[in-house]
């Protein structure tokens, strides 16, 4: 879901195992994403997961922006969130924006099994989510 209202138009969201940024030369970075986690599987619940986000956006504008990222159970308990301002100040001939944000999520307590829900806001208004499941593993 991406609103019409936003400077931002959400790209993707991809949650993995593993991200990183790699210089490839002058002006350009490249994105190694390593499994991308669709449903994971723990070997008990309650527990602790570790994983990567990455999240490309378009900008309308060059601006300076409040940038939200959150996580929430099934149960709709919000077990993550954080907010920050980014000022984001590319090359003045660019005619189309584009940002692209990696961070790890470490040690996030995991109390139940379902469809978890991680959400992106831009200058509080949410632009889009995507799904994981996680589920205990069957002995």
């Amino acid at each position: 879901m991406t609103s019409m209202l936003s400077n931002a138009k959400l790209s993707y969201i991809v949650i993995c195992e593993e991200a990183q940024m790699i210089n490839t030369g002058p002006g350009e970075m490249r994105t190694v994403i390593v499994q991308p986690i669709l449903k994971q599987i723990v070997p008990f619940v309650p527990t602790q997961i570790t994983f990567n986000v990455v999240v490309g956006l378009f900008l309308e504008k060059v601006q300076a922006f409040k940038i939200g990222f959150f996580l929430y159970a099934p149960s709709g308990e919000q077990i993550y969130g954080h907010e920050e301002v980014s000022a984001y100040n590319p090359d003045a001939n660019l005619t189309n924006p584009t940002v692209q944000l990696g961070f790890g999520l470490k040690n996030v307590i995991i109390k139940e099994e379902g469809i978890f829900t991680f959400k992106v806001s831009y200058d509080g208004e949410e632009i889009g989510e995507q799904v994981f499941r996680i589920e205990k593993q069957v002995n």
